[in-house]
This record gives C-alpha cells, sequence and structure tokens, in this order.
C-alpha cells in the first residue's frame, strides 16, 4: 500500500486518502460502506480500541508517503477538521503501549505535512514536548518510549524548520551537556534528524537548510570555545562531533578547525564511540584543514598510536592506523620528525589479533618507511 501511495500522482492520491478518511472516521456514505464490505465504522472517538490498533499498519502505509498538499485538504474537507481528533487517537494508541514505532513514525508525517495548522502544534507542545520538563534521570521502559516519540515528533519539526522544533533542539542539547542517562539514545536521535533520504522519499517537507540552522542551534550548547577542553562532558563532544560528520561538506569544513582542540581532547576518552567519531572528524581535517593537523602532528601521532594498541575496540585500533597512513599525504618535512617513532610503534602492532588490524598496519608501516623527500 505504502508503494502504492508513493508513486501515484495528486489525483490518485487525493482518492485514496479522502475515501480512507472518509471510511473509517467520518461515517462515510453507506453506499461507500457496502462497496467495501465494511460491517464496523469507527468514527473518532478521541480514545483507542482494538480496532484502531488492527488498522495502525494501513493508517500508516496510506497517510506516511502521501504528499502534503494531499493530506492537508483530506484531514480539512468539508470544514470538518480531522486532524485534532486522528492526533489525539494516536496518542491515545501510544499511551496504550502499542505499536509505538509505527505510531512515533505516522505521528512524525501527520505533524510535519500539517505543521502550520496551530490547534495541532498546541497538541504537540502540550502533549508530546511538555515530556522533555520532566524527563526521568533513569533509562526506564517508560523514559525511553517518550525521548523516542520526542525525538520523532523533533525530526518532523526540524525539517520543515518550524520553531518549536527548534526549542525542542535546545533542551535535548542541554540533556546532552548535562550527561544525561539518555544522551547516547538523543544523539542517536540527532543522527535520524540529520538523515533526511527516508523523509524525502515519503514526500515530507524539507526545508534546504534545515541542517545548517540546527548545526548553529545545538553548537553553542554543546561547545563553549571560552571553556577548558577537559571540563567539556564527552556526551557534548560526542554530539557535536557526530553532528558536524552529517553536515554539508562545505560547512563542515568551515567550522571544524574552530573546534579542533575538543576534538583533540577527546582522542583521549574512554569512550570508543567518541573516539571514532573524532578520528572521523581528524580524517576530514586532513582534506579540508591540513594546517591545522600539521600545527599538532607531534600530539596527534603520540595519541594515535597508543590508540593502535586499544583493546576495548578492534575498530579504534584500525581507525588510528588508518589515520596515521592518511597523514603520509603531509610534507617530507613534517613527518620526518615522527617518521622513526611510528615505524617502531607500528611494529608491535603488526601482531594484533585481528586480521584487519594487522593488515591495516603492514600498509601504513610500509608508506611511513618509504617517505622521501621527492
Amino acid at each position: 500500500l505504502r508503494g502504492i501511495v508513493k508513486r501515484s500522482d495528486e489525483e490518485h492520491q487525493r482518492l485514496i486518502i479522502g475515501d480512507y478518511l472518509k471510511l473509517f472516521y467520518t461515517r462515510g456514505s453507506q453506499e461507500l460502506i457496502d462497496a467495501c464490505h465494511v460491517s464496523e465504522i469507527l468514527p473518532f472517538t478521541g480514545k483507542w480500541t482494538t480496532q484502531h490498533v488492527k488498522l495502525l499498519p494501513v493508517v500508516a502505509a496510506l497517510i506516511i508517503p502521501c504528499k502534503a498538499k494531499i493530506l492537508q485538504e483530506s484531514m480539512e474537507e468539508n470544514d470538518q477538521s480531522l486532524l485534532l481528533p486522528f492526533t489525539n487517537i494516536s496518542l491515545s494508541i501510544y499511551e496504550q503501549n502499542v505499536c509505538s514505532t509505527t505510531q512515533d513514525e505516522l505521528l512524525g508525517a501527520v505533524i510535519n505535512k500539517c505543521g502550520q495548522n496551530k490547534t495541532l502544534l498546541d497538541v504537540v507542545q502540550k502533549q508530546i514536548v511538555s515530556k522533555l520538563e520532566g524527563v526521568s534521570g533513569e533509562e526506564s521502559e517508560q523514559s525511553l518510549r517518550d525521548m523516542k516519540l520526542v525525538l520523532s515528533v523533533t525530526k518532523a519539526l526540524c525539517l520543515r524548520s518550524h520553531p518549536l522544533g527548534w526549542d525542542c533542539v535546545r533542551k535535548l542539547c542541554l540533556l546532552v551537556n548535562q550527561s544525561h542517562v539518555l544522551s547516547p539514545h538523543i544523539i542517536n536521535g540527532f543522527k535520524q534528524i540529520l538523515n533526511p533520504s527516508e523523509a524525502k522519499e515519503n514526500n515530507f517537507v524539507v526545508r534546504p537548510l534545515y541542517k545548517q540552522r540546527f548545526y548553529h542551534e545545538s553548537k553553542g550548547l554543546l561547545f563553549d570555545a571560552n571553556k577548558p577542553v577537559h571540563e567539556l562532558s564527552s556526551s557534548a563532544l560526542m554530539a557535536l562531533s557526530t553532528i558536524l560528520s552529517l553536515l554539508p561538506e562545505n560547512l563542515m569544513k568551515q567550522e571544524l578547525p574552530s573546534i579542533f582542540p575538543a576534538i583533540h581532547e577527546s582522542l583521549k576518552s574512554s569512550d570508543s564511540t567518541l573516539i571514532l567519531s573524532s578520528l572521523e572528524s581528524i580524517m576530514c581535517l586532513i582534506e579540508s584543514a591540513p594546517t591545522t593537523v600539521i600545527s599538532h602532528i607531534d600530539s596527534l601521532v603520540k595519541l594515535l598510536l597508543q590508540l593502535t594498541r586499544y583493546q576495548a575496540s578492534m575498530k579504534v585500533r584500525e581507525k588510528s592506523v588508518l589515520t596515521l597512513e592518511r597523514f603520509c599525504t603531509f610534507p617530507f618535512r613534517v613527518l620526518f620528525p615522527v617518521r622513526d617513532v611510528v615505524v617502531s610503534e607500528l611494529k608491535q602492532v603488526l601482531d594484533d589479533r585481528k586480521r584487519i588490524v594487522r593488515r591495516a598496519a603492514s600498509r601504513c608501516r610500509n608508506e611511513w618507511i618509504v617517505l622521501s623527500d621527492v
């Protein structure tokens, strides 16, 4: 069904969505009811029913890929707005802990495509965004479900650059900066927000510069240039590094040098995910701002060599070796003072217990050995 709606033109989408809403939610004509062999009509009541839950996958398949213009018209047809009751039923189903994944996706689609409706936004503010005000300090099943719903709605609003979405982003960044127990889930949510591919396939409203706005809203809360680097929380550094890696290339290259001290410091972390994000950022800096990396070559080489023996993660060991190999693109005069140390230290990595690390170390060591002033 989702594929059919996605491939349909506006006229056919209007017929499909219009007939569905009439049949199940506005007591459609008896002729339509008889034609579809429906024995029980399900008008909006504001309360969830088992029938609503059973129909949820069908609702999602029809509503999620529908174009914003068609959904708005269908919801407002005949001056009878279905947005509020539709949202209330969706939230009622959510509160009963039923089909939460599909429900989050469905709510996100409706909020994104009908996000100019003030009544709908009032409901979103009072019943969803307000969950950020009383976030539990413990990682419970309920707090995870609430956060997942908030992140889904935040994405829907940010994609269309709605002010309420940016308000959510600021509150989420404050939680991350405080190293809240749900920070890893929030950071993962940031990844989803900054990946609009699926949303575009499903005809969501996606503003051209929303990623740039997301970065500028979050940077000031996650990174303070006047604050000592060692005082920055690891969660904030991880979030910032994650966000940077998903920005348009031009903006990423422009912003990376300014937060290099934080990236450098995060290499000393015990969190493998943060280290990997920082290594990815350094790989980008090698191309976009080589002078920044060169000015810290001694300390970086020392840290990377330590990470080649990082026992908690094979990926960290491999990535640090690959980063050292990329250093070989720098001028010989820059690398010569540290060449002997690198070659000597990498000899130990040739005995790593993982073949992929041994292979990377062998290739990297050979590159450093053959360096010349040519």
